[in-house]
């Protein structure tokens, strides 16, 4: 019996605006290509995909060229992982927490010390919702 089956799973198309690391500011205005992202993630269809550069975040889970699918929120909760700016300026990615009065990014890499500000100067893009590897 010879029998051929096709599998093509459904995927959504999403944004890709490129590589996201410390020190970098993220240019959304720049949109590269559109990424297919499997629909079984069930994501929203607002999210955009960048790739992680470096390994300030692998403690945390996420590796050097992963591509981590974020879904655009202006608000998070305590120890979600966020895209955020920073003075309008540094754009990067952490562990995120808020105080009455303050707002830490921090990672789980020991090396790395935690940010601290005051609210004022952090801008939220986003919340990680989906993260893909190749191996």
């Amino acid at each position: 019996m010879n029998e051929t089956t096709e599998f093509s799973p459904a995927v959504l198309q999403l944004p890709y605006y490129g590589e996201i690391s410390s020190g970098k500011c993220l240019d959304k205005s720049k949109e590269k290509s559109k990424i297919n992202i499997p629909a079984y993630l069930n994501v929203n269809a607002k999210c955009f995909v960048l790739k992680m550069k470096g390994d300030s975040m692998q403690e945390n889970g996420l590796f050097h060229n992963d591509l981590l699918v974020i879904e655009p929120h202006n608000t998070s909760a305590n120890n979600c992982i966020v895209i955020a700016t920073i003075d309008n300026v540094d754009t990067v990615i952490k562990h995120f927490e808020q105080t009455n009065d303050l707002i830490i990014l921090s990672c789980k890499n020991p090396d790395i010390k935690p940010m601290i500000f005051d609210p004022s100067r952090i801008k939220l893009m986003g919340i990680l919702v989906a993260q893909m590897r190749s191996y």
